[in-house]
């Protein structure tokens, strides 16, 4: 669906990508979830902060936002330590 991208090489700025041929099959509300969490992702590079799926400050702001949270192992352990802490 999307991803945010950082080059190296000092010349090009990151990027947020979305997959035309994805998303034209995807519902309208996925995409703009996708490009929402693309958005943390650029937003949180962009500041100096963590942005990582594993990061409790990732999460954070994913939770700020109403922003769902990658499926991956670490992404779960991460929003369930993040939960605990708003208990």
């Amino acid at each position: 669906m999307g991803a945010y991208r950082i080059y190296l090489d000092g010349f090009r700025k990151p990027v947020i990508e979305m997959s035309e041929v994805v998303n034209q099959s995807s519902a309208r509300e996925d995409v703009f979830d996708t490009l929402l969490h693309e958005m943390v992702y650029c937003h949180l590079h962009t500041t100096g902060q963590p942005y990582n799926d594993e990061n409790l400050n990732f999460i954070e702001e994913c939770y700020k936002v109403g922003v769902s949270i990658r499926e991956t192992k670490a992404a779960q352990k991460a929003l369930e330590k993040f939960e605990k802490t708003q208990e």
